[in-house]
C-alpha cells in the first residue's frame, strides 16, 4: 500500500492540489463580456491532460465564434489567461481555447444569465506571494515514464520531525545521530550527474505520487540563480536518460523553490495519452547491472552526457532521438523510413564534420574531361532518344556516390560491421519506402517486425558509439535477447 508518511508534497512531486478555483480573470487577447464574478475551475484527468471550466454570469448571451482561435494557416492560436487562486497566488494559463460553451436562460442572478464553457490549455504558471528571501535555489522537473529498470546508488534520507524534512546523503548536511532516525525512511533513490557549474540530480519519485502503472522521474537542480538549467541543457539530459532507460520520458513540469519553500510551479498538459500510457515494456539498449561500470545508471550518466552535450551542436542528437521515438510509436510497414531517417542524419552530420567523405569518387571536372570524347559520342547517339537528356545526365553524374556508400562508410568509421540481418534491414527499409507491405501473409509480418528489431538495435548500437561506450548491448532482434560486444552484429546467434 502506497503511504505518504515520509513525504513534503511539494519538495516530491508537483504539489498541486485539483481542482484549482481562479478569479480576477483577465484575458490577453480578446473580451468575452465575463463578468467580475466569473471563475475558472482547472484539474488533471487520469492522463495527466489539463483541464478546465469557465463559469459565471452574464447580462447577455455569450456568443463565442467558432473562427476566433484560428490564425495564419488554419494553426490554431490560444489566448493567454491571468487571474488569481484562492491562496492570492498569481496564475497564467496559456495557449487556452474556449469550446463547448452554453448559456441558461432558466438559471438567472441580478438579470444576469449563467453560462459555462469548457476550457483547453497547454500549460499553467503560478507564482507565489510571501516566498521567504533565500540565496539558494532548487529547480524540480517532473517527467512521467513506465519501467525504471536503472538501480539508483545514492541514498535519501526524509524525516518529518527535523526542519528540512529531505536530505540527499552525501550533498545535504544533516545530524544523522541515531535519535534523528526515529519517524524517518532511508531509500536509495538518485544518482548524482556533473554538470558544470550546476548541481544536476536524477531521481525516482516516490510510488506513493505516481498512477499505478506508472513510474515518475524528477530531474533536481541546484544553484544560486533560479532559472538553470538551460532549456537545451535539460532537453539533453530528458533524451538521453530516455535513451538509456528505454522508455520516452513526457514531461509534466517543474517547480522553483527558494529554500524548501515554493516559489514557482509550471504544470504541463500531456497531449498524448500514448506517452503515459503507452508502451509499458522498456528496452534500454543495455543491461542494468551492479557488476560492472557499464551497467552502472550513474557511470553511464557522468561518461556519456557530456560527449552527448556536445556532440548535440554537431549532430543533432535530439532531433535524432525525436525521430526514433516517432519510428518506435508508429505500425511496422512505415516505421523504418523515419528511423533510417535518424541514422541518415547522423551520418551526414558526422562526415561533414570529419570531412573524411567525398561524394565524388573523383573530382567532377576531371571525370568530365576524362570522358570528353566519349560523351560526345553518346550524346550524338542518345540525345534524339526519348529520355535520352535524362540518361546522358545519369552518365554525367556517374561520378558520384550513391547514399548507401555514405552510411557504409559512416558505419565503418564507427568501427560498426554490419551483418546480413541488418542489410537486410536496411534493404526493408527500401521497400517500406517505395511500395507497399502487404500484412495478410503472417510470415511477411513476423519476418518485418524481426527486421524492425534488427534495425533499431542496429540504431542503439551507433548512437551508443558516438557516446563513446564500447561495452555491452541487449540485441532485441534475437532470442532472449543475448548481451553482445558492441562490435558483434545484431540479428545473429
Amino acid at each position: 500500500m502506497k503511504d505518504n508518511n515520509y513525504y513534503v508534497p511539494h519538495l516530491e512531486w508537483e504539489a498541486i492540489n485539483f481542482p484549482i478555483t481562479i478569479s480576477q480573470i483577465k484575458f490577453e487577447r480578446l473580451h468575452y463580456g465575463f463578468k467580475e464574478d466569473t471563475i475558472i475551475t482547472i484539474w488533471r484527468n487520469n492522463d495527466y491532460q489539463l483541464q478546465g471550466k469557465v463559469s459565471g454570469y452574464t447580462d447577455t448571451p455569450i456568443s463565442l465564434d467558432n473562427d476566433i482561435f484560428v490564425g495564419k494557416g488554419n494553426i490554431i492560436q490560444g489566448d493567454t489567461i491571468t487571474g488569481v487562486e484562492v491562496n492570492g497566488n498569481g496564475i497564467k494559463l496559456s495557449d487556452c481555447i474556449l469550446t463547448g460553451h452554453h448559456t441558461d436562460s432558466w438559471h438567472v442572478k441580478d438579470n444576469r444569465y449563467f453560462f459555462e464553457a469548457q476550457l483547453i490549455l497547454s500549460n499553467i504558471k503560478i507564482n507565489f506571494t510571501d516566498v521567504t528571501e533565500s540565496k539558494r535555489f532548487k529547480r524540480y522537473d517532473w517527467f512521467l515514464c513506465s519501467d525504471i529498470n536503472a538501480d539508483f546508488d545514492k541514498t535519501t534520507f526524509r524525516n518529518l520531525q527535523l526542519h528540512g524534512k529531505k536530505f540527499r546523503a552525501g550533498l545535504d548536511e544533516y545530524d544523522d545521530s541515531i535519535e534523528n532516525y526515529t519517524g524517518g525512511s532511508l531509500s536509495r533513490d538518485y544518482i548524482e550527474v556533473g554538470i558544470t557549474g550546476v548541481s544536476c540530480i536524477i531521481a525516482e519519485v516516490p510510488e506513493y505520487f505516481t498512477p499505478d502503472g506508472i513510474k515518475g522521474i524528477c530531474f533536481e537542480f541546484r544553484s544560486s540563480l533560479p532559472e538553470i538549467p538551460h532549456y537545451k541543457t535539460l532537453n539533453c539530459i530528458n533524451n538521453l536518460v530516455s535513451f538509456l532507460l528505454g522508455n520516452r520520458l513526457t514531461y509534466i513540469g517543474s517547480s522553483i523553490l527558494a529554500g524548501n519553500e515554493i516559489k514557482e510551479v509550471i504544470l504541463h498538459s500531456v497531449s498524448n495519452k500514448v506517452n503515459v500510457k503507452g508502451n509499458r515494456n522498456s528496452m534500454p539498449p543495455i543491461k542494468f547491472n551492479r557488476q560492472y561500470d557499464w551497467g552502472n545508471f550513474a557511470w553511464l550518466m557522468n561518461n556519456l552526457l557530456p560527449v552527448y552535450l556536445k556532440l548535440e551542436g554537431i549532430l543533432s542528437l535530439n532531433q535524432v532521438l525525436s525521430r526514433y521515438w516517432i519510428a518506435k510509436s508508429i505500425p511496422v510497414g512505415s516505421n523504418l523510413p523515419v528511423l533510417a531517417n535518424a541514422i541518415e542524419i547522423l551520418a551526414a552530420k558526422y562526415l561533414k564534420h570529419t570531412g573524411k567523405f567525398k561524394m565524388e569518387n573523383i573530382p567532377q571536372n576531371e571525370y568530365l574531361n576524362l570522358i570528353k570524347e566519349e560523351l560526345e559520342t553518346l550524346t550524338n547517339k542518345l540525345a534524339p532518344l526519348n529520355g535520352g537528356n535524362a540518361m546522358i545526365n545519369k552518365i554525367k553524374g556517374a561520378n558520384q556516390k550513391v547514399p548507401s556508400e555514405k552510411i557504409t562508410f559512416f558505419f565503418s568509421l564507427l568501427g560498426i560491421e554490419v551483418g546480413k540481418a541488418e542489410k537486410a534491414a536496411i534493404n526493408l527499409r527500401n521497400k517500406m519506402a517505395h511500395s507497399s507491405r502487404n500484412y495478410s501473409d503472417d510470415d511477411t509480418a513476423y519476418d518485418d517486425l524481426i527486421l524492425t528489431r534488427v534495425y533499431e538495435v542496429l540504431f542503439n548500437r551507433v548512437l551508443l558509439k558516438l557516446l563513446g561506450y564500447d561495452d555491452y548491448y541487449i540485441d532485441y532482434s534475437v532470442v532472449n535477447c543475448p548481451l553482445k560486444h558492441i562490435t558483434k552484429r545484431a540479428g545473429e546467434e
